[in-house]
């Protein structure tokens, strides 16, 4: 059996930071472990804009 990670993006903003959000990329099966990445690396706290390639090309 074969896994399949999609690469999520996010823009992140780290509490107590003074500095602008920070882009960063992770992979990832799916959104919720995409989040668990980030939340595990950034912290529980931290606030981020989290999307994947196909809502990137999804229309607004």
């Amino acid at each position: 059996m074969t896994t399949h990670t999609k690469r999520y993006r996010a823009m992140i903003w780290i509490p107590g930071s003074s500095g602008p959000g920070m882009r960063v990329a992770v992979f990832a099966e799916d959104l919720r472990e995409a989040k668990e990445v980030i939340e595990s690396k950034y912290g529980p706290g931290s606030v981020f804009d989290l999307h994947n390639e196909d809502d990137e090309k999804a229309p607004r």
